[in-house]
């Protein structure tokens, strides 16, 4: 980005025969009209700044004096109206570029909209055609520019009472310079993608490791703030922030004792392993604190725009570096991003199309278990067939239970945690009048009235010393034994 000074040169080209000109051309000259003004560096120099411009007017027809005048209009932004930072100033020349010989004109106004000057005389002797003038130094204020400025040079005749535009048609404005943001994007670079270790590590880490920025195994969420390059570019923070939320019904209690409002998870002496870093970028600062109820990590720091894409990486691990029974498991879910802001102020500086961030999904390598034939039906009496699961955790960890029921025809409903709860440490659960009861109701309406299904069951724990009894009975009786994937393994 360049730095906050800048000065252009606009020649505007008035070309005419007989004494009239013809529609005038403007033509941008000794800078780059397609890079554009940073509205961050608009704010940020104040209502008073300016940006000053060099217009040359070049003149091809034959002047009346005190009654031609060259004219400079501003469209999209406002020229300042008095001497500005630096008072404006005129010089007119005879004779083409190089020229030493002066025509008088005197600046006669600088309004907002336009400059103008009046000719006054030429020098005896000199032609009165090939002038061209020069107004220095123009201030147009910061704060004035509302989108792409365009400068017009073009000869009035004015009298006493009217003003008349000695061109033949109409003057063609070009454009001087845009406004834009800084910023282009901000994007998802790398989602989280972390698979939970239920076989060695009973779920309190994660199967590999994504980086270095806290102890043990931890997974990476990078975004990237992607900018563009400016003129007068700020160099100064703008506020960053989101908030990370959990899936609902669960949480990020692995992070944190406590899940205390106010816990900066990445203070000082703090247990809970998670970070906020700036991958090297070097210009973003900030930390992650946890919400109330352990369901929201927030994100909040500074963020300095440069010409590079800058990122902002959240990682995490589990809150002790040798966890045991009683703590929290990492738990396989899909989370989400709301509250994204990036301000200047009081004043959002995210994209106008800017899309919604999705950071990613815990898997895990939890045991799962087949059941490819269960009858099942809800006649009353003899006839009524109940489906019989139970499980049997031999781990010292608490497991979440979910399942899959395809029926016959291949038709899916997913039964979660919250009908299917948990099972504890060396305990059984048995959970297949949870599963009849889904089918039956609400929870998988889209099965209907099926008698015959499949279930795949997922239990967050070690595959190892998990075992699943399957069966039904008739009438209550008469059980009977099906066989799944994990019937029989020692």
């Amino acid at each position: 980005m360049l730095s906050k000074y800048s000065k252009m040169a606009v020649i505007a080209a008035v070309a005419g025969a007989c004494g009239y000109a013809s529609a005038a051309t403007t033509v941008i000259s000794g800078r780059d009209s397609t890079l554009p003004i940073s509205v961050e560096g608009i704010v940020a120099a104040g209502a008073n700044a300016e940006i000053q411009a060099d217009v040359t007017v070049n003149i091809d027809t034959l002047l009346t004096p005190n009654a031609d005048y060259v004219t400079v209009d501003i469209s999209n932004a406002a020229f300042h109206a008095s001497t500005g930072l630096t008072a404006p100033s005129l010089t007119c020349l005879v004779g083409g570029a190089g020229s030493t010989d002066n025509v008088v004109f005197n600046l006669d106004t600088v309004r907002s909209n336009f400059v103008r000057a009046r000719y006054v005389s030429i020098s005896s002797g000199l032609s009165e055609t090939n002038a061209s003038c020069t107004f220095s130094n123009l201030d147009i204020l910061h704060a004035s520019i509302t989108g792409s400025v365009g400068l017009t040079g073009t000869v009035k005749n004015i009298n006493s009472t009217v003003e008349t535009d000695r061109n033949q048609g109409t003057a063609a404005s070009t454009q001087a310079f845009s406004t834009a943001s800084q910023i282009s994007s901000v994007v998802v670079t790398t989602p989280f993608n972390g698979e939970i270790d239920f076989q060695n590590s009973l779920g309190y880490g994660f199967t590999t490791d994504d980086g270095a920025l806290i102890a043990g195994d931890e997974d990476t969420l990078t975004l990237s703030i992607n900018t563009r390059d400016t003129q007068l570019s700020l160099a100064t923070g703008l506020t960053f922030g989101f908030a990370l939320n959990a899936e609902s019904g669960k949480a990020f209690a692995f992070l944190d004792q406590t899940c205390d409002a106010s816990s900066v998870l990445n203070r000082t002496g703090n247990l809970a392993r998670a970070a906020v870093d700036d991958g090297a970028s070097g210009n973003f600062v900030g930390a992650v604190t946890i919400g109330s109820s352990c369901q929201t990590l927030t994100v909040s720091g500074t963020f300095t725009p440069n010409t590079a894409s800058a990122q902002v990486l959240l990682s995490v691990g589990h809150v002790s570096a040798t966890p045991t029974a009683g703590n929290s498991v990492i738990e396989p879910q899909t989370m989400s991003i709301t509250g994204l802001t990036l301000q200047q102020g009081a004043v959002s500086r995210l994209p106008s199309n800017q899309a919604a961030l999705l950071p990613g999904a815990w898997t895990s390598n939890g045991a799962t278990v087949q059941i490819p034939y269960m009858p099942i039906n809800t006649t009353a009496g003899a006839s009524k067939i109940d489906p019989v699961v139970i499980l049997s955790n031999r781990s010292t960890a608490t497991g979440s239970i979910t399942a899959t029921v395809r029926d016959e025809s291949g038709n899916l409903c997913e039964i979660g945690s919250s009908v299917l709860g948990s099972i504890g440490p060396r305990s059984t659960k048995s959970i297949g009048g949870d599963i009849r009861d889904a089918i039956a109701g609400s929870t998988c309406a889209t099965l209907g009235g099926v008698e015959k299904v499949s279930i795949t069951l997922v239990v967050t724990l070690p595959s190892g010393s998990t075992e699943v009894y399957s069966g039904y009975t008739v009438g209550g009786a008469s059980r009977v034994t099906v066989v799944n994937s994990s019937n029989g393994r020692p």
